[in-house]
């Protein structure tokens, strides 16, 4: 029969095996976040950035794939001329409703509406690429799709995840 004395001891060694797994899953979580802060999850790192190109290799787009809720963000686009003196680019009207567009650089000589989009024309020299960077700034906290490349050709695809 267990004494009065001996319920007493059990009770502190519960307590102290609960507090051992509190610290323990306290540690992975930490450990976890950390983890995702070096990979680039949260800040800058190998997986904070990525880089696609359109099928046809005309239209290359370097971006952040996690942005701030209304914090700025950039794209930086290498686009080659379809034809000599134009460079084209065409971006969905998908992405372009969720983000408010800051500036871009160089100043398109047009801005056209076409085929569920918006067409962006520059001058270049003869066949050389074209590098335009877009400052944009995400409207919507989540998943933001969006698609590149020149008009009527196959765009690349991307995504952003936009933290609160």
């Amino acid at each position: 029969m267990a004494t009065t004395s001996d319920l007493q001891l059990e009770e502190p060694e519960r307590a102290g095996r609960r507090t051992e797994v509190a610290q323990r899953v306290a540690w992975g979580v930490f450990a976890l976040i950390a983890l995702a802060a070096l990979a680039g999850l949260i800040g800058p790192g190998p997986l904070s950035s990525a880089t696609v190109t359109d099928p046809s290799g005309l239209v290359r787009i370097d971006y952040d794939r996690f942005t701030r809720f209304k914090g700025d963000s950039s794209l930086q686009l290498q686009v080659q001329p379809a034809k000599p003196g134009t460079a084209e680019v065409w971006i969905s009207s998908e992405f372009l409703s969720g983000v408010q567009i800051q500036q871009v650089w160089p100043q398109p000589d047009t801005w056209t509406a076409a085929n569920g989009g918006d067409v962006l024309t520059f001058p270049v020299s003869d066949t050389d690429p074209v590098t335009v960077e877009m400052q944009v700034r995400p409207d919507h906290i989540g998943m933001l799709r969006g698609a590149i490349g020149v008009p009527g050709g196959e765009p690349a695809q991307f995504w952003q995840f936009g933290y609160p």
